[in-house]
C-alpha cells in the first residue's frame, strides 16, 4: 500500500494497493519459469487466498502441485510512506498446518524427474517433521 503519509493512530487513505503472489519458493519458481525452464511448485497453500498464486502459476505455466490447506497463506503488508520514504511491514500469520496436512504432503508420486534441481526455501512447519523434508529430497 502506498500512503502520502502514515499517520499512526488515525485513519489513513491509501493512494494505491498492489497484491501479488510471492514467497521464497514461489519467487524462485517464477524466475525459473521466466528463464524458460519447466517448473513444478510443491508445498502447502492456504485455500482462502490461493487465487493470486493460481493466476501466477497459470500465466507462467508453472505446474501447480501445491497441497491446499485450510486458512490463508501468510500475508505480508508493506506500507510505503511517500512523505518520509519509510516502509513499514505488517506480517500476518500463515495457516495452521497440523500433522494431518503434513502427512498428505509430499505426494506419493516422485516430486520431479531425476537430475532436476530442487529448491527448499521454506521453513519447516512445527507440525511437519524434518523427516518429511528428507523424504522429499530423496524422491
Amino acid at each position: 500500500m502506498t500512503l502520502d503519509a502514515l499517520r499512526t493512530g488515525a485513519v489513513n487513505l491509501a493512494r494505491a494497493a498492489h497484491v501479488n503472489a510471492g514467497g521464497k519458493g514461489v519467487n524462485v519458481a517464477s524466475c525459473l519459469a521466466d528463464w524458460g525452464l519447466p517448473v513444478h511448485a510443491h508445498g502447502l497453500l492456504g485455500r482462502d487466498n490461493s487465487s493470486p498464486f493460481e493466476q501466477l502459476f497459470a500465466a507462467k505455466r508453472i505446474d501447480d502441485r501445491m497441497l491446499r490447506v485450510a486458512g490463508a497463506c501468510r500475508v505480508n503488508i508493506k506500507l510505503a510512506d511517500l512523505e518520509t520514504g519509510d516502509t513499514t511491514d505488517i506480517n500476518l500469520p500463515g495457516p495452521e498446518t497440523g500433522e494431518a496436512s503434513c502427512r498428505r504432503w509430499p505426494p506419493a508420486s516422485p516430486i520431479s524427474a531425476p537430475a532436476t534441481w530442487r529448491c527448499w526455501p521454506a521453513a519447516c512447519r512445527p507440525a511437519c517433521r524434518a523427516t518429511r523434508w528428507r523424504g522429499c529430497a530423496r524422491s
